[in-house]
């Protein structure tokens, strides 16, 4: 697969995710998809499957009930991935302002996110969601 067409299913699916339509992100990644969050929040640890991920997309849009904005930077392909630079923000289910950069890392096989890798400033979650 072209290093255009990977970058476009990161897109095709972040956007959808960010927007809050989990049916159409789901369409860009493999059944046994896992998913990796680091860092010591809720949202955080390792996630394997479509099931998880509905469950991660439950959790997330509770967040965010509105959805979120994403402004893709730079999309960096390689021969079975793409590294996505980005920033997300849109209002929280608290009021507050969310904006977040973000690193994320996506092993493609075929046309399927075979596994995603979130790098996030969790300093910027905890002053969201903390009270």
């Amino acid at each position: 697969m072209a290093a255009d067409n990977r970058a476009e299913i990161v897109k095709r699916m972040w956007t959808a995710w960010c927007a809050g339509d989990l049916e159409t992100a789901l369409k860009d990644m493999a059944e046994n998809i896992t998913w990796t969050i680091p860092g010591n929040r809720q949202v955080s640890g390792r996630r394997e499957g479509k099931p998880a991920m509905r469950e991660l997309f439950a959790e997330v849009h509770g967040m965010f009930p509105r959805g979120l904005e994403v402004v893709f930077h730079r999309l960096h392909s390689a021969t079975d991935s793409v590294t996505a630079e980005m920033t997300i923000k849109g209002p929280a289910f608290n009021g507050r302002h969310y904006e977040n950069a973000y690193c994320i890392v996506f092993d493609i096989a075929g046309d399927k996110i075979q596994h995603g890798r979130v790098y996030v400033d969790m300093a910027e979650v905890a002053r969201v969601f903390d009270t």
